[in-house]
């Protein structure tokens, strides 16, 4: 997802710094056909693996068209009410509702109020807080990476993956200490498993992809001239 977001920024880089809004409008007509397509698609694989996170795509990039524009304030503080509005309603709905965690199967996913649910709560990659992960890219490739910027960008990575995968490995003892299904509810909230997709699973996942493309920016650089590495660099 924070590579989707990249390429977003990518695409409609030219558009945004123009200021051209029939150039702009282009570039969310091209992302929402895209999301319409994967909607259609995600539909169709969903009846074949109840995991297609498609479908999940086709929102995230619906809402990437409509903050196409929007400032580096805005992305960023959407990416994190995004964070902050999960875990309210962690605390204030059902997480579990749907769903038959043994046999990984979720009831009344294609009734109005249950796709929902599922598309925005608690499915396998929900809306909230997900989209953090795209609006998060929006934001890196907005930037010029320079050598100097790249390595803040992994170091930073690293010490988010570090620092996260710490408190979570503190906290989840101590938040199931007292026992019982809601202890262990609330242990959960600080794993950093996808399921549920609690704020330090963010900070770990996002952190992770920080120094992936960080090292992959450093490595096409690297290496860019090497014929074994060109296919690589394409990519």
């Amino acid at each position: 997802e924070t590579m989707a977001g990249i390429g977003v920024s990518l695409l409609s880089r030219r558009a945004r710094e123009s200021g051209d809004r029939e150039v702009l409008g282009r570039c969310r007509c091209l992302l929402l056909k895209r999301a319409a397509f994967l909607l259609s698609l995600g539909f169709l694989d969903t009846f074949l693996w109840p995991g297609d996170i498609l479908h999940f795509y086709a929102a995230y990039l619906g809402i990437a068209a409509a903050l196409l524009a929007a400032s580096d304030r805005a992305l960023w503080t959407s990416a994190a009410a995004s964070i902050a509005g999960f875990a309210a309603l962690f605390f204030f709905l059902d997480y579990s509702a749907g769903w038959d965690w043994e046999k990984l199967r979720y009831a009344g996913m294609w009734s109005p109020r249950g796709f929902a649910r599922h598309l925005l709560f608690n499915g396998y990659h929900p809306v909230l807080p997900w989209i953090a992960f795209l609006l998060v890219g929006m934001g890196l490739g907005r930037r010029e990476w320079t050598a100097a910027a790249r390595t803040k960008l992994v170091l930073a990575g690293a010490a988010a993956v570090l620092a996260s995968e710490l408190v979570s490995a503190a906290a989840m003892p101590w938040a199931a200490s007292d026992g019982g299904e809601e202890a262990q509810w609330c242990a959960l909230f600080f794993g950093t498993q996808s399921m549920p997709p609690a704020p330090l699973y963010l900070v770990s996942g996002g952190g992770s992809a920080l120094v992936v493309i960080g090292g992959c920016l450093w490595a096409a650089e690297r290496w860019a001239d090497r014929p074994f590495f060109k296919p690589f660099v394409a990519a």
